[in-house]
């Protein structure tokens, strides 16, 4: 497409039909979603005037191709059912219509009861120096909170003003320490912006140099050359590329990025009335907000595209995506501003653009006095993708709001889909920078450099709430564990002990109640944490999804009596037990036994003459209690649950 041709669609397509945009957007997309079945998975997506047919894909997760068609179904269907979709196991789904002018594509990670991630990894921490002290405790609960989410944290702390290739030499060492442990890379603050290419992906004659491109700092092996580029033409000096002047050469992504980047960086915004580090402390406090779902965002999407000349059809980084994420009945068409009073988890707008807005959306100012109810946003438009300029719209979403990330999304085209089924941000943006247009049909501008999280990478979609109130107490070597419900429709928690600085799970499955009991421990400090789990579902399918953790400590100081072999063993079953707990110890006769709970208190006291012997509980109070008998002089203790 010729430059000046795209120069005036840029600036005058907002006067097109806003209809014909919503149809481009179609033509573009299969609306893919999933049901599970007994056995396998229903795909279905609705009908199209004029398709005349259907190819469905089918792939391993991290494959990259799509190998043949697994079925070809003719232009009426709007389903296909794949009945070998086991339990416990993911796949990807890719739907490709042909019509008569044009050809849509739907994608889809599925996944039916896929098991909980407990463990996500390492993040890098890249800390703006200017903001080390003045932020320490925000940034010690952001680091906290990627802890009890299962993320290993490294942090470094880098100066503004260093060299792009100084900080990427600490995330390399890092990397190359860690290399099947890093994933991911947070820039908090302004960080060093690295500039590469000579490009415009938003068409303008005026704008043709190099773009910021924190792709550099993921790729670990790349070339990223700094020689022969000698261009000036743009109309912003920062945007020239000339031979040795620190910004490389390199238009597109040298080689597969290997770390996903996200960068969060409120510096050059006076539209806001509060600083750079007012900002970032209000970013870091609702990002804790979203984590712990104190603030629980509607599951649904909006789009907005005011580009009705373009055939490319941007609206369909929404209308895809969301449809995978949702179903096609919670994906919309309304204003840009419906965020300013209703809640939608994910949106998308675009429209003619410049650095500090996108015509028929929004600008800078109104985002420093707005407050957009919407976690995942993605906007498009001329001049702004470039966001290393002076109250650039792209970066100034995250100072509105409830919003956490964004993206400049449509050249090229975005996938988010896999974040149904509980993939973080960041993963979705590498699938996107390494998209050379085999896997997915990216658009204009696919492995271009200029392709960039505005974010945390490691948000999910879907939250769960923690458990609260945990505390724990010492009894005679037991470590007693006791909190508050999270309500979250959970199936139960996961208990887990820190050993050697790595948490470990003691209980195999989730246990539904509020109380937990670990035994016979040493004298020493143990930490404790306690995460909800839910069994989330999407559009996409099913999946195990686990809270951010809830930690604390305490110090036994006894040795329990029970780990030296008794010559009267005691066994308490169930435990937990809801109605009926029954001692059984064959050996005993005419053993004292008595049952008090955490404050002491007395619920059974008598003799165990027979075994085994049932003890009614069910009108016990929830919660743990010991179990005491005497041996001789001593007397030993067992814990046991009573649940609900």
């Amino acid at each position: 497409m010729q430059k000046q041709f795209l120069y005036f669609l840029f600036f005058f397509v907002g006067y097109m039909p806003y209809a014909s945009a919503q149809q481009f957007d179609y033509n573009n997309s299969v609306q893919l979603q999933l049901t599970e079945q007994t056995e396998g998975v229903l795909l279905s997506w609705p009908a199209f005037d004029g398709a005349t047919s259907y190819l469905v894909y089918r792939r391993a997760i991290g494959a990259n191709s799509w190998g043949a068609a697994v079925a070809m179904l003719d232009g009426t269907a709007t389903s296909y059912v794949d009945a070998s979709l086991e339990e416990g196991t993911a796949v990807e789904y890719r739907v490709n219509r042909l019509s008569n002018g044009s050809s849509g594509n739907g994608y889809m990670y599925a996944s039916k009861v896929l098991p909980a991630v407990e463990d996500r990894g390492m993040l890098i921490l890249v800390i703006d120096s200017t903001f080390q002290l003045s932020l320490a405790e925000e940034i010690d609960l952001l680091m906290h909170d990627f802890t009890m989410d299962s993320w290993e944290v490294m942090p470094i702390v880098v100066s503004p003003s260093a060299a792009v290739e100084s900080v990427k030499a600490q995330i390399e060492a890092i990397y190359e320490a860690h290399p099947e442990r890093a994933n991911s890379v947070l820039l908090l603050g302004h960080i060093p912006v690295p500039y590469a290419g000579v490009i415009n992906p938003d068409g303008h004659g005026n704008h043709i140099g190099a773009w910021p491109a924190d792709a550099y700092y993921g790729d670990i092996d790349g070339n990223w050359t700094d020689n022969f580029v000698d261009n000036t033409t743009a109309a912003q000096a920062r945007n020239h590329n000339v031979p040795g002047d620190g910004k490389f050469d390199n238009s597109t992504i040298p080689s597969e990025v290997e770390l996903a980047v996200g960068r969060v960086d409120f510096h050059s915004l006076p539209a806001f009335d509060r600083s750079e580090e007012e900002l970032l402390r209000q970013y870091i406090l609702k990002n804790h907000a979203y984590k712990t779902k104190a603030f629980s965002p509607v599951r649904r999407g909006l789009i907005e595209n005011n580009f009705g000349g373009f055939e490319e059809g941007f609206g369909q980084n929404g209308l895809k995506n969301f449809t995978a994420m949702f179903g096609a009945d919670s994906v919309f068409y309304r204003d840009y501003h419906t965020l300013r009073s209703e809640s939608y988890l994910w949106s998308y707008g675009c429209g003619g653009g410049n650095y500090t807005g996108a015509g028929g959306i929004s600008n800078t100012n109104n985002f420093a006095n707005d407050s957009l109810q919407s976690v995942f946003t993605m906007l498009f438009g001329s001049y702004f993708g470039d966001w290393d300029s002076n109250n650039n719209f792209l970066r100034a979403a995250l100072g509105t709001g409830t919003v956490l990330t964004n993206a400049w999304a449509g050249r090229p085209n975005w996938q988010f889909h896999p974040m149904a089924i509980g993939y973080p941000i960041g993963y979705c943006t590498q699938l996107t920078q390494n998209n050379s247009g085999f896997s997915y049909v990216s658009g204009f501008g696919n492995r271009s450099v200029h392709i960039a999280l505005i974010g945390d990478p490691t948000l999910r979609m879907h939250m769960v709430k923690p458990p609260t109130d945990l505390v724990i107490t010492e009894q005679d070597g037991h470590a007693l564990l006791s909190w508050q419900a999270a309500n979250d429709e959970e199936l139960g928690y996961y208990i887990y002990r820190k050993v050697d600085d790595e948490y470990v799970r003691l209980n195999e499955q989730a246990i539904s109640t509020t109380a937990f009991v670990d035994s016979f421990l040493q004298v020493g400090t143990y930490t404790y944490m306690v995460k909800t789990l839910k069994l989330e579902t999407s559009a996409s399918g099913s999946y195990y999804n686990l809270s951010l953790g809830v930690e604390q400590s305490t110090t036994i100081t006894i040795v329990n009596t029970n780990q030296v072999a008794a010559p009267m063993p005691l066994r308490l079953y169930p435990n937990p037990a809801r109605t009926l707990l029954s001692l059984d110890c064959p050996t005993c006769s005419h053993t004292s036994v008595r049952i008090i709970n955490a404050k002491g208190q007395s619920f059974f006291s008598g003799q165990l003459h027979r075994s085994p012997l049932p003890i009614a509980v069910a009108n016990w109070p929830s919660g743990w209690y010991l179990v005491q008998w005497r041996v001789g002089k001593e007397w030993r203790s067992l814990p046991f649950i009573k649940m609900e």
